[in-house]
């Protein structure tokens, strides 16, 4: 059980598959382990926000592995920590909240429910809430590699960028790979806005899936951000876009239906950016839409925020039910029943 703890906390496909397996040896020795299938359910579920496992069943088995630590120990907090995440990802927020609320009453000392919790206040589009509740985690447990790229993404969403690349090292120092989810999508981030397209193209390049990447993926994020300082390669940016998500395996996933949106904003095709989240919520019944929305809120983002197509998005992921009680996302407003981005 602590040695999966530990690997869970440094998550590369490899690390999360040893933790699953000794999780699995553990709850057999002792089938009234509560906190193993806690831990279980909370590597399963950190598959599923990294993307690091194309395991399509995670989250199912997440729910199982929490519901049983539940049965077992109903004040069993970080189970009920893996109920919240698992209703995040589903779209059910006010379940969520409820969730963490609860877990919350339990204790307030544990840096896993206030880094979840940030990230739950993070898809909703709290974002100053969302970093306040990961720096609490953060203090609780600095060690912790996991929410140093927690944080890393919350200020990359904010904007502050200095700061969020230094968690991103503080995260690699303990033991995160700088290759892997999230770290190159906030390095890339930050290296677009300061201006060095070059290397926010190529470290983009290495979030992508391999077989995206084998389908042509690195040649048109390096057209798209090619285009973004020589319009007149945005066409052609666009079109090998679209062909890409027409043809290679692996864009239907979350991460890739969210960076088409984010692409096609920024070269200023929303039409094609509104059609992507269209497939993306179409695609809901996989269970897993949730997982990576976060980056709604990106300022990149705005011009797709303040379409009035986004009113229909928001339906239509049942954000309205969760901001009608708890507000709406940092700098927008709720105005006659509509979200209005400032």
């Amino acid at each position: 059980y602590l040695q999966a703890s530990s690997l869970i906390q440094r998550a590369t496909a490899e690390n999360l598959r040893t933790a699953q397996e000794l999780l699995r040896q553990a709850t057999t020795r002792d089938p009234r382990f509560a906190r193993a299938y806690a831990a279980l359910g909370s590597s399963h579920l950190t598959a599923v926000w990294t993307a690091l496992t194309p395991d399509a069943d995670a989250l199912t088995k997440a729910e199982e592995a929490g519901r049983r630590a539940l049965s077992l120990d109903p004040d069993q907090q970080v189970a009920r920590v893996v109920l919240a995440q698992v209703h995040t990802v589903r779209g059910d927020w006010l379940s969520a909240h409820k969730d963490f609320q609860t877990a919350l009453s339990l204790s307030d000392a544990n840096p896993q429910l206030h880094g979840w919790y940030g990230v739950f206040l993070m898809t909703v589009g709290h974002l100053n809430e969302a970093l306040r509740e990961t720096r609490k985690a953060d203090r609780l447990a600095p060690g912790i590699a996991i929410q140093k790229n927690q944080l890393g993404v919350i200020l990359s969403l904010i904007g502050s960028d200095t700061e969020a690349l230094s968690h991103m090292e503080q995260a690699v120092n303990l033991g995160i790979a700088s290759d892997t989810l999230p770290q190159p999508l906030v390095r890339s981030h930050a290296a677009f806005r300061r201006g060095d397209v070059r290397k926010a193209a190529a470290l983009m390049t290495l979030a992508l899936p391999e077989r995206v990447c084998q389908a042509g993926g690195a040649k048109t994020v390096e057209l798209i951000y090619s285009a973004l300082v020589d319009s007149s390669r945005k066409a052609d940016a666009i079109d090998g876009l679209r062909e890409l998500r027409a043809n290679a395996p692996g864009m239907d996933t979350s991460l890739m239906m969210i960076l088409a949106i984010q692409w096609y904003t920024t070269l200023g095709a929303l039409d094609d950016a509104y059609e992507a989240a269209g497939e993306a919520l179409d695609a809901r019944s996989s269970g897993d839409i949730g997982a990576i929305w976060g980056p709604l809120w990106l300022p990149e983002l705005r011009p797709f925020r303040q379409d009035p197509r986004f009113q229909d998005v928001c339906a239509r992921m049942n954000f309205f039910e969760y901001w009608n009680q708890h507000g709406a996302p940092d700098n927008h407003e709720l105005r006659a029943g509509n979200l209005i981005c400032h």
